[in-house]
């Protein structure tokens, strides 16, 4: 049961923080490349999924 509090918590405790870091890289958006906006625009999905898998304890094959 409480992994299943704290996955939860961490799955939607996450996002206000994700969104200002997200929010600034928008700020920033005319200073960067297309390929570090695509870098930095996906690191916190990626972020937030892998510590979604880490406390399921599931794991994922790419194919």
């Amino acid at each position: 049961m409480f992994n299943s509090v704290r996955t939860f918590s961490f799955l939607f405790g996450y996002l206000p923080f994700s969104l200002k870091d997200l929010r600034k890289v928008q700020n920033q958006r005319h200073l960067l490349s297309t390929e570090d906006y695509d870098v930095l625009v996906h690191r916190q999905p990626k972020k937030w999924a892998d510590g979604i898998l880490k406390r399921t304890k599931s794991t994922f094959e790419k194919n």
